[in-house]
């Protein structure tokens, strides 16, 4: 072994000591590896941490995709085939597997292949070379790619079959993916399958789709929604109801839309799931929104944003009231653009912040942060007008919805708050006639606005594997001065705004994209399925 894991991470710039020192410390709270923590945190992507391994291992580094196709080429397709291969009892095997998160892969007369997640020692293989009476070749792999194998070659979904077992409420997965081997597969399981191999493959949405004779399972990952698997109807069924069971909503009713709430622990990692469902003419559809409650690392310098528009945001979050608003679709990562604005106020010690949010995605710790019920009467409104008298210096608004929040959080910024939120518009110049559609005064927006951004989320192209990894965030930022706000105040149309903003060197999304497709992070295909057929000058002055 080279280096240790957290001096790589120093080397490469990637923490410092002191960032090294607070990962350290959680993981171990959370009892997880450095490395886990810091893929479910964001700081790394997989494959960025599988490489970190391979240098501090001196071993090559295997991601799932690597994995499978070795395990395919000897037929290694389920734990009984793995078995039989290397010639050894089922549950013994699964046992080595689950104890010392490896996977063998191949063998000759004298030596087994095998791939596993660090740490290793001498007594592990040595104990691996007594197993399997051979000499032990092995590579590196994560976590995540272990698990995923794990999920996709000897879970896979499509042998879901429906059980007789009594279901208990899903509350908690917080078994490992080996251990999922020998149960019974009722709907509380399948559950479980489906919610740890979503959250290992980084899903962020998952839809139940019904059909005459089936249900399909699919996933939302990176932004594409892409289909899992079919599974029969009362397995479905039932696990639907578990669902609305945890949810609080009506099992009773399976054709008016409903929507609910509730969190879900898998392996350590807290989620708060999202749910809706509505009635098709098949039977009940259920979608479910994963937000992963993950402590905040990310920082303005690692959103996406160029050099000039890091700069551009510190300078706007330095003045003492205001609004900040960014726009942009559902699941465009507005939500963690405003928390890495908070982060860097924050930072200074010297601010009273209060977020109000649905839900609250990032645990923040140093900050007041208030979850919204509107089953309640706790909504961003009248919240928030109760938040103006706890003596607040920052207010974030996870979002403007409605005249009434709207005006509150202008009467905010006016009277001395800064002010974040996000708004659903095209992009930056469209945001003003967005907000004057929902009844807002221009003098008022013209006073009470500091920038307005819009973001977008592209894939990131990896040349070595020709595929996408991870998304990177494309912005455009409209700061207000003298010129601007008069046009606002004057009611100007939205197309004479965007022209001033252009004479002041206002730079769009789909500019600043075209400049990633050049220097290869992206491509563009990715380009057009983010912005459509069309990206040019015009997008700029869209207003629906």
């Amino acid at each position: 072994m080279a280096e240790l894991l957290g001096q790589l991470l120093i080397k490469k710039g990637i923490l410092s000591e002191e960032g090294l020192e607070k990962a350290l410390l959680e993981a171990k709270r959370k009892g997880i590896s450095l490395g886990q923590y810091l893929v479910t945190e964001g700081i790394v992507k997989t494959y960025q941490l599988g490489e970190l391994l391979a240098e501090q291992w001196e071993r090559p580094y295997l991601d799932a995709s690597s994995i499978i196709r070795k395990l395919e080429e000897n037929g290694l397709e389920n734990a009984e085939a793995l078995a039989q291969y290397f010639g050894k009892p089922s549950d013994q095997l699964v046992g080595l597997m689950r104890t010392y998160r490896l996977l063998p892969l191949s063998k000759t007369d004298k030596t087994v292949q095998v791939v596993m997640v660090p740490p290793i020692d001498k007594n592990t293989m040595q104990r691996l070379k007594e197993y399997f009476r051979a000499d032990i070749e092995y590579s590196i792999t994560t976590e995540q790619d272990f698990s995923q194998v794990v999920v996709s070659k000897f879970f896979n979904l499509g042998t879901l079959t429906k059980s007789a077992q009594q279901v208990t409420a899903v509350k908690e997965v917080k078994v490992s993916s080996l251990d999922l081997l020998a149960t019974q597969v009722s709907a509380e399981n399948a559950l479980n399958i489906v919610f740890y191999d979503a959250a290992n493959r980084g899903a962020t949405d998952i839809h139940f789709l019904a059909s005459p004779t089936h249900y399909t399972i699919k996933y939302r990952i990176d932004g594409i929604v892409q289909e899992m698997v079919q599974i029969p109807k009362p397995l479905a069924e039932e696990a639907i109801t578990r669902v609305k069971v945890l949810s609080d909503m009506d099992i009773a009713e399976k054709r008016r839309p409903q929507d609910g709430q509730f969190d879900l622990v898998v392996e350590n990692q807290p989620y708060s799931i999202r749910v809706a469902t509505v009635g098709t003419i098949y039977g009940e559809n259920m979608f479910l929104r994963l937000l992963f409650r993950r402590s905040l690392w990310t920082g303005l310098d690692s959103l996406g944003m160029l050099p000039e528009q890091v700069r551009m945001i510190r300078e706007m979050i330095r003045r003492p009231y205001g609004i900040i608003v960014t726009t942009g679709p559902t699941g465009s990562g507005k939500t963690t653009t405003l928390y890495a604005l908070l982060k860097e106020i924050y930072e200074t010690k010297d601010k009273n912040i209060i977020t109000i949010e649905d839900p609250v995605e990032y645990d923040f710790e140093g900050i007041t942060q208030i979850q919204i019920n509107p089953k309640a009467d706790i909504t961003f409104s009248s919240t928030l007008r109760s938040v103006l008298r706890q003596d607040p210096d920052v207010i974030l608004v996870g979002e403007i919805r409605d005249e009434e929040t709207m005006r509150t959080a202008i009467d905010a910024a006016l009277s001395g708050h800064l002010v974040l939120s996000t708004l659903h518009a095209n992009n930056a110049v469209a945001a003003v006639a967005r907000f004057m559609s929902m009844g807002a005064d221009p003098m008022l927006i013209a006073s009470a606005m500091n920038c307005i951004m819009a973001q977008r989320l592209v894939r990131v192209w990896d040349v070595l594997s020709q595929s996408y990894k991870g998304r990177i965030g494309i912005y455009e930022i409209l700061p207000m001065d003298d010129d601007l706000r008069k046009l606002i105040a004057a009611k100007t149309d939205v197309v004479d705004l965007y022209k001033m903003a252009r004479e002041k060197g206002f730079t769009t999304m789909e500019e600043i994209a075209k400049m990633r497709v050049e220097q290869g992070i992206t491509t563009e295909g990715e380009l057009v399925r983010v912005f459509g057929e069309t990206v040019g000058e015009q997008e700029g002055i869209k207003v629906l």
